[in-house]
Parts: C-alpha cells; sequence; structure tokens
C-alpha cells in the first residue's frame, strides 16, 4: 500500500510539473504564426575595437517556406548561396538592402559594393550567422559564419518549428 502511496504522489508531482510550464518555457510555438524569433546583430557603435556590443531585434514568423516575417526593423531578401548558388532567404536588418549608384543606364557598376550581416533559415532547426556580400554588379551572395561566430551568434533549437 506504501508503495502505491508513493508511486501516485510521484505521478501527481510529475503531472503537475508538465502541465504547469508555459509554451515559453517548453520552447517555440510549432505554429510558424505564433513564434517570435530573437536575433542579435552588430551594433554601429562599437565603443572600442576589442568590444563589439550587439543590438537584438524580433521577428514574427509568417512563413518559413517561402521565409516571410513581420517586423519593424528586419527584413527578408533573396540572395545566393555562397557555396551552392542556390536561391535562399535571409533577413537583415532595414536599410541594409542593395545600394544603386543611379539608373543602369551606362552604367557599368550599377551597386556598391558591400557586407552586410543576416540569418539564413538552414531547415534543419538553426538560423545560421553569416556575411551578404553584395558585388557590383548587385549579385548578391551568402556566405556563413566562421565555426566559432557561428558557436556565438546561430539561434538553434527550432527543430519544432520545421
Amino acid at each position: 500500500m506504501r508503495i502505491q502511496t508513493i508511486n501516485l504522489l510521484t505521478l501527481s508531482i510529475v503531472f503537475l510539473l508538465i502541465f504547469s510550464c508555459s509554451q515559453e518555457e517548453i520552447g517555440p510555438s510549432t505554429d510558424p504564426q505564433s513564434v517570435n524569433l530573437q536575433l542579435n546583430f552588430e551594433s554601429p557603435h562599437e565603443h572600442a575595437k576589442k568590444h563589439v556590443e550587439f543590438d537584438t531585434f524580433s521577428a514574427k514568423i509568417i512563413s518559413l517556406t517561402p521565409l516571410v516575417i513581420e517586423s519593424e526593423e528586419l527584413e527578408v531578401i533573396q540572395v545566393l548561396d555562397g557555396e551552392t548558388d542556390n536561391v535562399i532567404h535571409v533577413i537583415i536588418k532595414k536599410g541594409n538592402t542593395v545600394i544603386h549608384q543611379g539608373d543602369d543606364k551606362g552604367i557599368d557598376d550599377p551597386c556598391k559594393e558591400s557586407v552586410v550581416r543576416g540569418y539564413w533559415w538552414d531547415g534543419k532547426g538553426c538560423w545560421v550567422y553569416g556575411d551578404i556580400v553584395t558585388l557590383k554588379n548587385c549579385m548578391q551572395f551568402f556566405f556563413m559564419a566562421d565555426k566559432e561566430t557561428q558557436a556565438y551568434m546561430n539561434v538553434c533549437g527550432w527543430d519544432n518549428v520545421a
């Protein structure tokens, strides 16, 4: 009789713990309509060369295929994967889009070369941090950051959203 009481008490405690957790504590929702994503981008106002600050921005994920978000500070652009040349969607800060140097008539290099930071959804549960490189001909490529930077900047654990 004592063993049944202990088993019942243990089962009751486990049951209470499972149902007392909120959805935020468990992880992101499997419904993309209600998923909020927090991404860190390097701050443009670095105080010292040794110390880089980050600003955190949030986005509501509307769809993963194709990638569609709602955000006041972030946007989705299409670029080519630097390794495969496949078209992919990446998230960047608004205002970091291709800078045209004028109309395309008579200009050999219509875009300004630039590098901005962004995130790519790998489809396997991670938002991968990397560089979006814009060439003078306006072609844009995404290159994943080095492994050390990815370990620090990638946002993983989104397996149940895929």
